[in-house]
């Protein structure tokens, strides 16, 4: 059985490699080439340094939010497992009268549970954030400098245009690796 499983999961990460992360590196390289040739080093430094910074803020966050997730998996496991174990001894629990005790630490438990998913859920709204930041700091960075290549008239308004589009079609795939991550 697990012979069956290994050939799935390295089938399953090829393809997310050569169908996602791949293309997106190609993508990468060639909008920063082209910007570098075409517009100066300004704009690919900003580009490869705010790729740079969603990428290491997405890995950092990530990390520190994988411990709100376990924990919240811990605590769901702790209050089910106490229902289980109440409902299936429960002659035990009606013998002993322990029927509000039983109830008390299955509060608790769901108590737990619940600071446990509101700060998973702070800890998602913390990296959207983040990334959102990231992304808006990036676009409005590359087109006030696009702006201002306009304004001196040594670009143009479709140049313009393409800066936009290719900042957004940078951060398109980023932000689908985002829910990958999360």
């Amino acid at each position: 059985m697990i012979s069956n499983a290994v050939p799935v999961v390295l089938t399953f990460l090829m393809r997310f490699m050569v169908f996602n992360i791949l293309p997106t590196l190609i993508e990468i390289i060639l909008v920063l080439f082209i910007l570098f040739s075409r517009y100066g080093s300004v704009f690919a430094l900003v580009t490869l340094s705010s790729i740079v910074a969603y990428i290491l803020f997405s890995v950092k966050v990530t990390e520190w939010r994988n411990r709100f997730l376990r924990e919240a998996n811990q605590a769901d496991s702790n209050s089910n497992s106490r229902a289980i174990d109440s409902l299936l001894n429960y002659e035990t629990v009606k013998y002993y009268t322990n029927e509000t005790f039983e109830a008390d630490r299955y509060d608790q438990d769901l108590a737990t549970w619940e600071a446990a998913r509101r700060k998973n859920r702070l800890s998602l709204f913390a990296l959207n954030t983040g990334q959102a930041l990231i992304i808006a700091t990036a676009m409005t960075s590359m087109l006030l400098l696009a702006a201002g290549g306009v304004a001196d008239k040594t670009m143009s308004i479709g140049d313009f245009v393409l800066i936009n589009a290719f900042m957004m079609q940078i951060f398109m795939p980023l932000n689908f690796f985002r829910f990958c991550l999360s």
